[in-house]
């Protein structure tokens, strides 16, 4: 087989695979440079999506210095102070 043969071979065995990817229920997105950072998850309707790690953590900020993490009657994480 000659070298360009190969490289056609190669070429449509490319476009099959994208094919594949893009293929109901396995389709997964293609990054960009906006999704730096992101990990492929899977959504509500199992497909596959590219989210950011939800925090598991409260946001703080210099008003929670002296808190501590604890757990709200909600069953939430909020930084709180220490009870007496």
């Amino acid at each position: 087989m000659a070298f360009k043969d190969e490289v056609s071979s190669l070429d449509r065995i490319a476009t099959a695979l994208e094919g594949l990817a893009q293929a109901e229920g396995a389709g997964i997105p293609v990054p960009t440079p906006e999704d730096v950072g992101k990990v492929l998850m899977v959504d509500e309707e199992g497909k596959w999506k590219l989210s950011a790690i939800p925090s598991q953590l409260p946001a703080v900020d210099a008003e929670d210095e002296g808190k501590v993490l604890t757990v709200s009657d909600a069953g939430e994480w909020e930084a709180a102070e220490l009870p007496s």
